[in-house]
């Protein structure tokens, strides 16, 4: 009797002791720094210049991120908006530079089952998050080359770069430059193409179509509205390009961007540099209705906008292998 009164009173104590002791996999994840967080990130020298050959080159396990402790230092909004339910989601560090101004800029590529993609973020000398984009996504498209590039003043370039007919490369190129309200805004844009009646190219048309949306719509070989799928089933890549010849003179736009889905069940484009550029589009059936609702003019003449209502064509089929 004494020996099994002695046996419980150890195993309360046991349980006492086990109540009292915080699982380890409960513990609050220990605060981080920017400073903290930037240890893993090479330093890099401007200009420096992120390609889609760096999101597909094998990146080693010494620069792989916490992403807890990423979530630590930037916004939920924020977070939510770049990479929320991308499966199997990994974060690398590819470089860090401070500038005069002592601002922190990181550097980082994702990768996830839906694909690679480079991200520039940035901190104020207090080690606030300042803002941040999208520089390149990578893409099985050959004729196509995109990155984003960074000069001695730390503006950054989006470049995308397409082989076409006859040699001739066409490119088109967005400058950002951090607004004095923090955030990145358009500067200017720079394309060697001149408008013409010649068919155009879309750079997306080879992406995924899987989604419910994603197809092609529109009508002319100069008018082309393309939805595609995106990294997440909340997300469609587009590619926009019209010319209205309705006026005196051709007025032409063009837009390529990521619009995520919204909760009235359509699709909303903002400039993902914090710029005042918004497209939404409505879906009703098989129409698509975009319309303006901020301003565009980087992107477009002055006497035109991005605005309509076009019909979705029937997917080619496809290819039958010989």
């Amino acid at each position: 009797m004494r020996v099994r009164f002695l046996f419980c009173l150890i195993a309360l104590g046991a349980l006492a002791g086990c109540g009292g002791k915080k699982n380890t996999s409960e513990k609050e994840e220990k605060p981080v720094t920017v400073d903290d967080f930037l240890k893993a990130f090479p330093p890099i020298k401007v200009p420096y210049v992120f390609s889609d050959s760096t999101l597909v080159r094998k990146s080693p396990d010494s620069l792989h991120l916490r992403l807890s402790a990423w979530k630590q230092l930037v916004p939920d909004s924020v977070y939510n908006r770049y990479f929320k339910g991308q499966e199997g989601l990994r974060l690398y560090a590819v470089g860090k530079i401070l500038d005069k101004d002592k601002r922190k800029y990181a550097l980082i590529k994702a990768v996830s089952a839906s694909g690679r993609t480079g991200y520039l973020f940035y901190f104020d000398k207090a080690d606030k998050y300042g803002g941040g984009m999208r520089l390149v996504e990578a893409d099985d498209d050959n004729r196509t080359r995109s990155y984003g590039k960074l000069d001695n003043r730390l503006n950054v370039s989006l470049v995308t770069e397409t082989r076409k007919s006859a040699g001739f490369t066409a490119v088109s190129e967005s400058i950002y430059g951090i607004s004095d309200e923090g955030g990145f805004s358009l500067i200017m844009t720079n394309s060697n193409e001149e408008s013409s009646d010649r068919k155009v190219y879309n750079p997306i048309d080879t992406l995924p179509r899987r989604f419910r949306w994603s197809g092609d719509y529109g009508a002319g070989k100069n008018n082309v509205i393309s939805l595609r799928d995106g990294v997440t089933p909340r997300e469609y890549r587009f590619f926009i390009h019209f010319i209205n010849t309705d006026g005196e003179t051709p007025c032409k736009g063009e837009l390529r961007g990521v619009a995520e889905v919204t909760a009235d069940g359509g699709l909303k484009y903002t400039d993902r540099a914090g710029g005042p550029c918004g497209i939404a589009f409505t879906i009703d059936g098989n129409e698509l209705t975009i319309r303006e609702v901020g301003g565009c003019g980087a992107y477009r003449d002055a006497t035109c906008f991005f605005e309509g209502n076009y019909v979705k064509k029937k997917a080619p089929k496809p290819k039958k292998r010989k």
